[in-house]
């Protein structure tokens, strides 16, 4: 007869599909972030306001860091990436429609203001399926593993 330990399998949690995507949505963004970072002068060539590049610039260069560190915590189920997600997502809606009205407006001519609102309609649905119970129960799994 085994002993009653070795009987007790440890709880493997599996990833939701929704993490996994979140993981990769991030991945593209930031690849993203990237491209325009490594072309940022010649599209506001125009502009010639240095101050506004810089800080513009390094918002690029923060969030692609910051969505590349997002997404290896989806990946690894690491227990600090649900609450980073949470704050990253907050973040998007409130400083991401600032930046994207300043970025957006001049790349692709946004006269409309559809990246804006499609920007906080996506980040409101990446708060949503944050908070789900699923989602909240593999994180706090895989971060006892």
């Amino acid at each position: 007869m085994p002993e009653p330990e070795a009987m007790i399998k440890p709880i493997e949690s599996k990833r939701p599909t929704g993490v996994t995507a979140l993981a990769f949505l991030s991945i593209i963004i930031g690849c993203f972030n990237s491209v325009v970072f490594l072309f940022f002068d010649s599209l506001l060539a125009p502009w010639h306001n240095l101050v506004l590049m810089g800080i513009l610039r390094s918002n690029l260069v923060l969030t692609g860091i910051a969505l590349f560190v997002l997404a290896y915590g989806f990946l690894g189920g690491k227990s600090w990436a649900l609450p980073v997600g949470w704050y990253f997502g907050v973040w998007l809606i409130f400083v991401g429609d600032i930046v994207g009205d300043v970025t957006w407006d001049i790349v692709l001519l946004d006269i409309l203001g559809i990246w804006d609102i499609a920007g906080i309609i996506c980040a409101g649905l990446i708060l949503y399926y944050l908070t789900r119970s699923h989602v909240e129960g593999f994180f706090r799994h895989s971060s006892k593993s």
